[in-house]
């Protein structure tokens, strides 16, 4: 059904026309997989003492039949109080101001930044759709972020003094979000693409092509880590020839097993906290990072004159890839089905409730210790995936306790280091 999804959304649009009472006929659909919150930071004095406030930047995308001129406004609480509401400049998908009926519409980097926030933790954000033509408000989702505050202190004082902090999103619980796009070969006018408005996503390979979303949590400045990035796949659990030789009109060559990987969006903060162990170093640097990854597989499918030349097609059976880079280290494990018509089958969350756009399936992730990408996880906030949703399916949840424990998740508090700070970076 996901598949089709598409076709029925032109058709829906194009048999309701600028009617705004057919146009809300039916809720809009939250695409979860382009979700995306970071937050800006903002300092000021509180008396002698350095302080900050936040303000969040949100990335939400949904499809439906949507009248012009409508506009998605989240509201940000804690608990029941509303701390603020911000209206976003919603665009179509052909990058413009929704001035037009148009069945999909996103909202990037929206945000209030004279909309200040203290408040640390759990909070929600509640996403509506404003109808352009009735001034109607549809609820559509309502996410679950955490928001985690990292220390600063001055370490050119004895002792070092209390600074500006800094502010970030806890994405840990969104490690095993991976989500996989069957991209075709084909974008009639820009207007069907689960990459298109990702920073950093477009690939410049020709044909249907295999492309995949995932995150992780890597060192400051550690992309090393992807150089060289390769797969090596089974089906079935019978090794796959990536590298096979293939002739496609007057070019010829061998397939290739190499992949194309971008970094997206990114949520980032630095801690720097008294180095309790003596003076030198007085202070620990720790970087929290969280990265979206973009990567094109080098796998193709559909009809053979829509096919990638240089990628290997996709056949029936269950699939595993092991991404790896050019120090032959695994990375991640991917996992999917393909059924007898050579499209990636639907995961079972999707039949749970997880919606995702057009071609997009949910697929399974393993993350091994000690991969070298990922410098710290949370196996405990797994259950916050996809924006607090959580994993609905048995399966789906085992994958929960498969996450190895890898640094330390969080800040350490002032005074003290974290319980494996050894592997944070040090400065004087």
């Amino acid at each position: 059904m996901v598949r089709r999804y598409w076709m029925f959304v032109f058709l829906l649009a194009s048999s309701v026309g600028a009617s705004s009472a057919q146009a809300q006929s039916a809720p809009p659909v939250v695409d979860e997989a382009y979700t995306f919150y970071t937050v800006d930071t903002h300092t000021f004095m509180d008396g002698a003492t350095p302080s900050g406030e936040w303000s969040l930047k949100a990335s939400f995308r949904a499809f439906g039949a949507i009248s012009p001129r409508s506009v998605l406004k989240y509201a940000i609480r804690k608990g029941t109080r509303v701390l603020g509401e911000v209206r976003c400049e919603t665009r179509d998908t052909a990058n413009a101001v929704l001035r037009e009926f148009y069945p999909g519409v996103f909202a990037q980097d929206c945000t209030q930044r004279d909309l200040y926030v203290r408040e640390l933790g759990e909070v929600t954000v509640q996403w509506s759709l404003i109808d352009g033509d009735t001034d109607a408000e549809t609820p559509l989702a309502t996410h679950t972020i955490f928001i985690r505050r990292a220390p600063n202190f001055d370490a050119g004082s004895t002792p070092p003094r209390p600074w500006y902090p800094s502010f970030y999103v806890d994405r840990h619980g969104e490690l095993l979000a991976t989500v996989l796009w069957q991209r075709p070969n084909r974008s009639p006018g820009g207007r069907e693409g689960f990459s298109r408005y990702l920073p950093n996503a477009r690939s410049s390979r020709a044909g249907a092509s295999i492309d995949i979303m995932f995150n992780a949590s890597p060192e400051w400045g550690a992309d090393d880590a992807l150089r060289g990035s390769n797969i090596r796949c089974t089906v079935d659990g019978a090794r796959v020839d990536l590298r096979t030789p293939y002739v496609s009109g007057p070019t010829s060559g061998h397939r290739t097993d190499e992949v194309d990987v971008r970094s997206s969006w990114s949520s980032y903060a630095q801690a720097v906290v008294p180095n309790p162990a003596g003076d030198n170093p007085r202070v620990i640097q720790d970087h929290f990072v969280f990265r979206r990854y973009y990567a094109t597989f080098p796998l193709t499918f559909g009809p053979a004159e829509e096919q990638r030349s240089d990628a290997t097609p996709l056949t029936p059976g269950a699939w595993e890839c092991a991404l790896r880079n050019d120090a032959g280290v695994t990375l991640r494990t991917f996992r999917w089905t393909v059924g007898a018509d050579g499209r990636v089958q639907s995961h079972a969350e999707q039949a749970e409730g997880l919606s995702l756009p057009s071609d997009a399936v949910l697929i399974e992730t393993v993350i091994p210790a000690g991969n070298g990408l990922d410098f710290r996880t949370d196996p405990a906030s797994s259950s916050r995936v996809f924006s607090g949703r959580g994993f609905r399916t048995a399966a789906a949840r085992a994958w929960n306790a498969t996450i190895p424990a890898i640094g330390h998740a969080a800040p350490a508090e002032p005074g003290r280091a974290a319980a494996s700070a050894g592997r944070g970076r040090r400065g004087h």
